[in-house]
């Protein structure tokens, strides 16, 4: 299976980083972000492509079944803590900070 590339800015990986060690490792899903954290590029927000997807952003995206809709990703502490979880395509990123030059947020 063929997984896709992540780039993460350098302030996002430190905050999910500092969400982990807050974790303990019996947590759902910890232990795959760990790894999946571990084989990310790191960038500066100033050098974030424009067709990544990062914190904040917003995106338009179709559901597995075809449904479109619309999100913003954000951090656990702004989610509404629902826990499903899908298989999405991007159709569009709507809003991402480090394009608008909101590099701190």
């Amino acid at each position: 299976m063929n997984t896709p590339e992540i780039v993460l800015t350098t302030t996002d990986i430190d905050r999910l980083e500092q969400l982990l060690d807050t974790l303990s490792s019996s947590v759902t899903g910890v232990d795959t972000l760990r790894q999946e954290l571990a084989r990310a590029s790191i960038v500066s927000p100033q050098h974030l492509p424009v067709d990544v997807v990062s914190m904040n952003s917003t995106v338009r995206f179709t559901l597995g079944d075809g449904k479109s809709s619309c999100l913003t990703l954000v951090y656990p502490k702004d989610a509404d803590r629902s826990g499903i979880m899908s298989t999405i395509k991007v159709n569009e990123i709507i809003y991402q900070p480090e394009r608008e030059g909101a590099y701190h947020r």
